[in-house]
């Protein structure tokens, strides 16, 4: 055990006693002795409070410097992608390209035009079979365009149906199903009751 001397005034002295009292110290030595090291504890809490708080900063500061880095580089990836617009922009306004009959049918797998509509109707068949479609023309006047690969599936799916009911067999017939509406509503095909299947008339 050391011993540590202080000198004080009277006055000093008279005054630390009144504080030791106040404070409920009996001996004045008990009360400086804990001044003194209340001092030094509140040193080191403050400092492990301050640990502890940049411990619990540092992994949201982390994400924010990740976060800062990738809209960085999302803005260089803009500005690259905004130059290169402009590097291949020559200033001419462009045309859209025209789509064919041809594209289309190709496209949706048929399509029906009414022959009325149609400014020369034998002028668009012509160009239609030239572009290796199936043309059927229905007594209703309408004109239905069918892909041949689309056609050929179609019929081979239709061959494998035996149900009589319409609705069902759209269901069963999937993809082919509005095409094989549209034939039946034209007269184009009908169930026969003996063979149990869907007869094609073309």
């Amino acid at each position: 055990m050391k011993t540590v001397v202080l000198k004080l005034t009277d006055d000093e002295y008279q005054a630390l006693l009144r504080e030791a009292s106040k404070e409920g110290y009996a001996l004045l030595s008990e009360y400086v002795r804990a001044k003194l090291f209340e001092k030094r504890t509140q040193e080191f809490d403050t400092t492990k409070l301050e640990r502890k708080i940049q411990d619990l900063i540092n992994p949201f500061t982390a994400k924010i410097d990740e976060l800062a880095k990738r809209i960085a580089q999302l803005q260089e990836t803009l500005q690259s992608a905004g130059k290169s617009m402009e590097e291949s922009d020559t200033g001419e306004k462009r045309e859209p390209e025209k789509r064919t009959i041809k594209d289309i049918v190709r496209e949706r797998g048929f399509t029906v035009r009414n022959e009325n509509t149609l400014r020369n109707s034998k002028a668009f068949k012509d160009r239609a079979r030239e572009y290796g479609l199936k043309v059927i023309s229905t007594k209703k006047g309408n004109l239905i365009l069918v892909d041949p690969e689309y056609y050929k599936k179609f019929q081979e799916r239709l061959s494998s149906i035996s149900v009589n009911s319409v609705e069902k067999a759209i269901d069963l017939l999937g993809e082919f199903g509005q095409l094989f509406r549209v034939l039946v509503e034209d007269g184009i095909i009908y169930y026969d009751n003996d063979q149990r299947k869907w007869i094609l008339t073309l």
